[in-house]
């Protein structure tokens, strides 16, 4: 299933007709970025065992991403 942006994506996870298996996402999305969507995911009781796999375009965003990430990590262990 495909999704035009990060909030259509999340709807399309949280309904539970769809058997997701796999989410794969862009940094950069409109509407919900993909950390926005994978802080989502992490935080939601179905949803937080599906893998995520995000794609970033540049150095520069690889690094934001990755201290999003470990920031997330963080709060969710808390």
């Amino acid at each position: 299933t495909a999704a035009e942006n990060g909030l259509q994506a999340w709807r399309i996870l949280v309904d539970l007709r769809n058997h997701i298996d796999l989410v794969l996402t862009e940094v950069v999305m409109p509407c919900l970025s993909g950390i926005g969507l994978l802080c989502k995911i992490m935080n939601h009781k179905t949803c937080k065992t599906i893998p995520v796999i995000s794609e970033y375009f540049s150095i520069l965003l690889r690094n934001v991403f990755l201290q999003s990430i470990l920031h997330v990590l963080h709060i969710s262990l808390h």
